[in-house]
């Protein structure tokens, strides 16, 4: 089965989006973030019962095929807070770091309803936050998607751990620009 808006599934997270089960409510202003480690139920990738190729397609699906043909299935996951232990994990041994940039972001809510917005404000932010943390002499952003959890968006927020790129796909991405 082939389509330009259909993505592929791996059983293997690189990057987790965390998401509460049932969704959290959203917090007062006033309220305090709570600090410490948390549990949380996760949901993750759970492969096709018949065998087949996952498939998950962005756009509406053809006649006849259903969004994806995969489901999820949840666990109960502990989720370590890093504030004050920033300085323990490096992009070498643990492929992530907590990094400050040395001004505040120009970013506001807002900007991120706005294609033009994070282009011209956001994405400079971080190539330059980026290329001060890393011994990289070039940035290329790509493949962001605005998501809002309103009724109606054309993107909805993704409620589950997932990858957007094969490692494969990854390492073609920067030739095709």
């Amino acid at each position: 089965m082939t389509s330009s808006t259909q993505t592929q599934t791996t059983a293997t997270p690189t990057t987790l989006t965390l998401n509460s089960h049932p969704p959290a409510p959203t917090p007062h202003p006033h309220t305090p973030i709570p600090r410490g480690p948390i549990t949380a139920f996760l949901n993750f990738y759970n492969p096709p019962l018949t065998g087949e190729k996952p498939y998950n397609y962005v756009e509406a699906p053809p006649s006849g095929f259903p969004q994806r043909n995969y489901t999820d299935t949840s666990h109960s996951i502990e989720i370590h807070d890093l504030r004050g232990r920033e300085n323990l994990y490096n992009l070498s041994t643990h492929a992530f770091a907590a990094i400050q940039p040395a001004t505040p972001s120009a970013a506001t809510r807002s900007t991120f309803d706005s294609d033009a917005a994070i282009r011209q404000i956001y994405f400079p932010e971080v190539e330059a936050l980026l290329l001060q943390a890393t011994a990289a002499n070039k940035v290329l952003l790509f493949d962001y998607t605005i998501r809002l959890a309103t009724p109606g968006a054309p993107r909805a927020p993704v409620n589950r751990v997932h990858i957007d790129q094969t490692a494969a796909s990854a390492a073609q991405r920067p030739k095709r620009r």
